[in-house]
């Protein structure tokens, strides 16, 4: 009869354990004074997978001073996630010659902390590429549908606003809307602002 160590069920048993920790940490941001942040909403701005284009999410926190954007993904408690720039992002080509396709294409923003005031939303086409080749500004009619969707997470999941832009043209924004956030959480949509939200941040086109 082959006899066994308990040794090694002991080492399985603290793997086990430090992956549970390690998984733990991972998932809990902790900002410069130590305390820990949870997810408060999720925005996002998802369009088709099947377009080669790069369309940038927006969000002009309180004070309104600064934007959240490709170029400046951490503005307070509002940290970009996940940047989408069309297929090169999008379509990926594995070893094997096999290509991977996302589902959608994606842009996406958390809130992880309760910052009251006034919170701005815009899309903006950064760049519109066919055949491989970007289109100039002249471009129009490109009709490219853009679901916004903003979704309040704590203390439960509830999807508190939605819509469906089309951005027509190359460098084009639209302002899709803006909320009211108070000391509690709870949104208040309101109109947004008629001008760009993008226009005072661009002195001519940026490269990404």
């Amino acid at each position: 009869m082959r006899r066994y160590s308990t040794w090694p069920a002991y080492v399985d048993m603290l793997m086990c354990v430090l992956v549970v920790i390690i998984t733990m940490v991972s998932t809990k941001k902790v900002d410069s004074s130590g305390v820990k942040l949870k997810a408060e909403y999720v925005i996002t701005a998802e369009w088709s997978v099947d377009v080669d284009a790069d369309v940038d999410l927006w969000m002009v926190p309180p004070p309104g001073d600064k934007p959240l954007f490709w170029g400046s993904r951490e503005v307070g408690m509002l940290h970009l996630d996940r940047d989408s720039r069309g297929f090169i992002d999008n379509i990926v080509e594995l070893p094997d010659g096999r290509v991977v396709k996302s589902l959608t294409a994606k842009e996406t923003a958390t809130m992880r902390g309760i910052v009251p005031g006034r919170y701005d939303i815009g899309v903006h086409l950064y760049d519109y590429r066919q055949d491989g080749r970007s289109l100039n500004a002249s471009a129009d009619r490109l009709s490219l549908k853009v679901r916004i969707e903003v979704v309040r997470v704590n203390p439960s999941i509830q999807t508190v606003f939605t819509d469906e832009v089309t951005l027509d043209r190359p460098w084009q924004t639209i302002n899709v809307a803006s909320f009211d956030l108070d000391a509690e959480g709870q949104s208040t949509f309101v109109d947004p602002p008629l001008a760009p939200i993008t226009a005072k941040y661009f002195n001519g086109r940026t490269e990404k």
